[in-house]
């Protein structure tokens, strides 16, 4: 997997438009994804002490699945190229 990794980057770049709409799927918008990023980074007995727990839960909740998905699709894309087309990792890793 590591003599792959070129590949898997670029799989991973050329697949940020689709990451933007997926993400405008899960948040709606950038001021909710900012959101759960601070959720994310704020300790959760913080958010428990602030009476934000749920929301934190929530948020980081949503967060995950949507890194989770983001990677599935990777994943997808990448054993479906790998199989059906091999040559065409390594000629991608010969450029770099």
């Amino acid at each position: 997997m590591e003599k792959n990794l070129p590949f898997i980057l670029v799989l991973s770049a050329i697949n940020i438009p689709l990451f933007i709409i997926l993400g405008k799927l899960f948040f709606g918008t950038w001021w909710e994804f900012w959101d759960c990023i601070k959720f994310w980074f704020k300790p959760d007995s913080w958010s428990w002490i602030d009476g934000e727990y749920w929301d934190d839960f929530k948020s980081e909740l949503k967060l995950g699945v949507f890194f989770a998905a983001c990677g599935f699709i990777v994943y997808g894309e990448y054993t479906l190229i790998i199989k059906s087309f091999p040559t065409l990792v390594y000629r991608v890793n010969e450029l770099f």
